[in-house]
């Protein structure tokens, strides 16, 4: 069988991540950020491309494999122009079926604050509901500015099928969340180490950027919750919790409908109207627009 060149050069790096424990070796940037523009180009097999996706997040990506795949897909896409004095809020893509996304709520509360999220389709594993859903569903206020990834990266957005066929989470979850939209950023993880890797990847992107330990993933607070704020190079951690402001949190998860979701915020209770309001003030305070959570908090009581 005659190989392409590309083909051929997509080997080496499936090699590198997937021989084994005693053969694998991570790859530098450039060679990661060529892996994956031929990854987003779709110049090698499916087969091959699942092998290396997978043989990666076995692997463990380094901070170098992610900027490289980041640069890749920068490069292949048209990203908006950076709308200074705003913010962006980074979901997952793939989704939320437990609790609404509180923070598209809070925006309203925030009308002199532009604030940006992307959505797409739906993606495995979870292949919960996205902002893009809720876009579609609901009407928020002017300020929540809406992206179809598909319009200004539709070589990674061309993906999901097969990232759906694959179920299995791989590098794109991680670095997919933030689109480079704002001049700050808000972004929800789930496991300990993205505290580190966050403010590694994106830290020269924004000139504020807070990451949150959220609900599902995402950087909602309905509990008491560990964040990371990084302004240039220093990062300060802290915890937020909603019981300190009299909120009930919310502990029990299940699964929830889209429309059962939107009612929620369509009519929120006491209890979550507080919610959104304290989700405001971490989203003003992301964004610079306030000292504290508290103090942002106590000034969107007024």
């Amino acid at each position: 069988m005659n190989y392409t060149d590309e083909h051929t050069r997509f080997l080496e790096y499936v090699k590198a991540v997937g021989t084994g424990p005693k053969g694998n070796y991570d790859l530098d940037e450039e060679q990661t950020k060529d892996a994956f523009e031929l990854i987003l180009k779709r110049a090698v097999p499916d087969e091959i491309i699942g092998a290396y996706l997978i043989g990666l997040r076995v692997k463990k990506e380094t901070t170098e494999e992610l900027k490289g795949a980041m640069e890749a897909i920068k490069t292949l896409s048209l990203f908006p122009v950076t709308d200074e004095g705003s913010i962006e809020i980074g979901y997952t893509l793939d989704g939320k079926n437990s609790y609404p996304p509180i923070m598209l709520k809070s925006a309203e509360l925030l009308k002199d604050l532009r604030v940006h999220v992307t959505g797409d389709e739906r993606l495995s594993p979870k292949f919960g509901y996205t902002s893009k859903d809720f876009h579609y569903e609901m009407d928020f206020s002017e300020n929540l500015i809406y992206h179809e990834r598909a319009l200004f990266a539709p070589k990674l957005s061309d993906l999901t099928t097969f990232r759906n066929n694959l179920g299995l989470r791989t590098i794109f979850n991680t670095i997919e969340k933030l689109n480079y939209l704002a001049s700050t950023a808000v972004v929800g993880m789930f496991h300990g180490p993205y505290f580190e890797l966050y403010p590694r990847l994106y830290g020269k992107e924004y000139s504020r950027m807070l990451v949150i330990q959220g609900n599902e993933g995402n950087p909602e607070v309905v509990k008491k919750a560990k964040m990371v704020l990084t302004v240039g190079d220093e990062s300060e951690t802290f915890t937020v919790d909603p019981e300190d402001f009299g909120i009930e949190p919310i502990t029990k998860r299940e699964s929830r409908s889209l429309e059962q979701m939107c009612a929620m915020l369509e009519d929120p209770d006491e209890n979550l109207q507080k919610l959104i309001v304290l989700n405001a003030a971490i989203l003003g305070f992301a964004a610079g627009t306030f000292e504290s959570v508290k103090a942002g908090y106590d000034a969107l009581q007024k």
